[in-house]
């Protein structure tokens, strides 16, 4: 069974980082390195190269 987690929304005034694989836009729309959920409340934590440290929660 699959549940919802999150929702994948485009960066406000970034429609070009819909493609799924462009090292060219990189510095624009990020580049995930690593991910990590906390069990006690359920947050997705991403690592990104030049985005920095995020936090999804559940949807």
């Amino acid at each position: 069974m699959l549940v919802p987690f999150a929702l994948n929304e485009t960066l406000p005034g970034r429609s070009e980082c819909v493609r799924p694989f462009a090292p060219e836009l990189e510095h624009i729309c990020g580049r995930p390195l690593g991910l990590k959920f906390d069990k006690k409340n359920g947050d997705l934590y991403i690592a990104d190269a030049y985005l920095g440290l995020k936090v999804v929660g559940p949807a």
